[in-house]
């Protein structure tokens, strides 16, 4: 009796060993589960976590670059618009394009801001985080788009420095075709002579005056005196002399004499007649008659026969 009942201890012991071992292998298997999940979600964390950070920063550097290119076309816009007049068209093609930019600049604000809410939702762990991984790709997709957008607007403004170039050429070679060289009368060639003009007061009094195809004394504005049978001298008459507004009706016969005849205009001017000065030398290069000119203040004026060509070179 002693004998079974020792056998029946020993075969409780051995279920209880197997039941042990069985338990602790068992608890094993759920520890290294749970490391394993505990591991792989701070790994998880880390890795968001990281390419988060490698996106904002990405962003950030898209964005200064696209803000800076669009300082840079504004400030080259507003430095040719002040350098050289520029047709109307381009004036308006250049406002559609800063506008352009405006609209680029607008989305990347809009796609910055659409980041940063879903860069905080993946942060803090929240249900919606699959999601905002969808918006971080919709908004690297976006970039994208803006980027191919920033590009094409660069080309646009090579195209509009390519045309300011070409308008400020075409207005040097304008201004060279119609450049003409100033000489004072005594530096004037020897030609056929010359047709004086006296700007008083700012009104224009030819000294000669074409009528019926001749050059002919003008004793309209102004009043003569014999001085001697070789001189004569000419007062200007207030009021009566051509207003610079009127100098193409009221001298273009005599324009056009002096352009058949050979002849140049003498200007005699004085401190009161910048406008008609400005006015009449803009007709005579008009009409590409050559031209020089003197100073004087007094409204009287002796002429002689005896020559009013200059002396040649």
């Amino acid at each position: 009796m002693k004998t079974g009942r020792r056998f029946r201890s020993k075969g409780n012991d051995s279920l209880d060993l197997l039941l042990d071992t069985i338990c602790n292998a068992f608890g094993g298997i759920v520890l290294i589960a749970i490391l394993i999940t505990l591991l792989t979600r701070d790994t998880q964390d880390r890795m968001e976590e990281q390419a988060s950070s490698a996106d904002r920063e990405l962003i950030e550097r898209q964005i200064a670059s696209l803000l800076s290119d669009v300082k840079e076309a504004q400030e080259y816009l507003q430095r040719q618009a002040t350098a050289v007049s520029v047709d109307p068209n381009l004036l308006s093609r250049r406002d559609e394009l800063k506008g352009t930019l405006e609209t680029a600049k607008g989305k990347n604000d809009e796609a910055w801001v659409a980041w940063k809410d879903s860069a905080s939702k993946a942060a803090g762990n929240d249900p919606a985080s699959d999601k905002a991984l969808g918006d971080r790709v919709s908004i690297t997709s976006r970039l994208s788009r803006l980027k191919t957008e920033n590009v094409s607007l660069n080309e646009k403004l090579d195209r509009l420095k390519m045309r300011l170039d070409t308008l400020r050429q075409e207005r040097a070679d304008t201004v060279n075709s119609k450049a003409e060289q100033l000489r004072l009368p005594k530096e004037q060639p020897e030609r056929g002579g010359n047709v004086y003009f006296l700007l008083k007061n700012n009104e224009i009094f030819p000294v000669r005056v074409a009528r019926n195809g001749f050059m002919v004394r003008n004793e309209e504005s102004l009043v003569w005196r014999d001085i001697d049978p070789e001189s004569d001298e000419a007062t200007t008459q207030p009021g009566r002399g051509v207003s610079p507004s009127a100098i193409g009706s009221a001298l273009g016969a005599t324009f056009d004499a002096i352009l058949e005849q050979g002849n140049y205009a003498t200007l005699d001017v004085d401190s009161r007649s910048a406008e008609a000065y400005r006015a009449l030398r803009a007709e005579l290069l008009r009409r590409r008659i050559p031209f020089g000119w003197s100073f004087d203040d007094a409204t009287t004026v002796v002429f002689s026969t005896r020559g009013s060509k200059p002396p040649p070179l």
